[in-house]
Formats: structure tokens, C-alpha cells, sequence
């Protein structure tokens, strides 16, 4: 059987007959079969718990030089523990380049309105179990408010979520 394939026992409390020769099924419950792992839940991304950041003093929510700036977090996950499922949701006023170990995984199209829309970008293909780097290059086209924020997400082969 191809491992995208599942069987299922239907455990049947009642059977009701519609019109029609269908068969209804009133208070059914669905069981995995014995030996078949549920599927992992999808990792779902938020900026819950993140903040907008920018360095170098002043308001930069209210105004900020044109300018680009460099942000970096070295991060590495316990021993043995491999990343199984990882996400990165991001978005800068006003554009942003981002890398994950030196590989670039994603940047903006170049237009001063896209830090309206975040971006979400698969990162696990790119972490390794030990030592690990997010390097972002966040860039202000224009004197105004300026910002990055950014959340990453990893689940670990121990099942435990970290949030960078």
C-alpha cells in the first residue's frame, strides 16, 4: 500500500435508510486502523508572541532613515533532536531578503507595499540538527515608518514546537 493511502474501520452505532437506497450513518465515529499513525497536524503560522523590530533608537514606527539594515539569530536544537516540520512567517516595511543557513529561502518582489502581506516560507530543508542561522536583510526604500517582524516555527523528531 503507498504510504499516502489510509484504512479506516467506520465503528457503526446506527444505520438509518434515506430515500433514494443511501445509507445514512447517525452517530458514527472514525477510528485509525491498528498499526497506522495519524497524520501530523500542519504547522499553522501567527506573529502571536512576535514583535516589530528595527535597532538604532529613535521611533522607527513613526519615521526611520531610508535605510537597510542586518538582522541575524543563531539557534540550534537539542542533541539528536531533528527538525521535522519547519516555518518561517515574515514581513518588512518595506521589503525584505531572508536566508536560513546561507541558502536564500525567500525575499519580497521589490515594491514599497509588500510588507502588507507576510510571507511564509518552508524552512526545513534547510536546518540541520546542530548549529543553525536566520539571516535577514530588511530594507526601508523610503524615510518613514520602518520594521521586521518575523516568527519561525520548528517541530523536532521529540515532538516538541520551539518559536524563534
Amino acid at each position: 500500500m503507498a504510504k499516502s493511502q489510509w484504512k479506516f474501520r467506520l465503528a457503526l452505532t446506527a444505520l438509518l435508510t434515506a430515500s433514494a437506497g443511501a445509507l445514512v450513518v447517525a452517530a458514527a465515529s472514525i477510528k485509525p486502523a491498528v498499526g497506522i499513525a495519524a497524520p501530523k497536524a500542519p504547522l499553522v503560522m501567527s506573529f502571536r508572541g512576535a514583535q516589530w523590530i528595527w535597532g538604532g533608537g529613535g521611533n522607527p514606527a513613526k519615521t526611520a532613515p531610508g535605510e537597510t539594515r542586518y538582522f541575524r539569530r543563531d539557534f540550534e536544537f537539542e542533541a539528536g533532536a531533528k527538525p521535522t516540520q519547519a516555518k518561517l512567517l515574515i514581513t518588512a516595511d518595506n521589503q525584505f531578503v531572508v536566508y536560513v543557513n546561507g541558502t536564500l529561502v525567500g525575499q519580497t518582489k521589490g515594491h514599497d507595499e509588500d510588507w502588507k502581506t507576510p510571507l511564509e516560507f518552508n524552512i526545513q530543508p534547510h536546518l540541520t540538527i546542530e548549529k543553525n542561522s536566520l539571516a535577514i536583510l530588511a530594507k526601508n526604500s523610503r524615510p518613514g515608518p520602518a520594521g521586521l517582524i518575523v516568527m519561525a516555527s520548528v517541530i523536532l523528531s521529540n515532538g516538541k514546537r520551539i518559536d524563534l
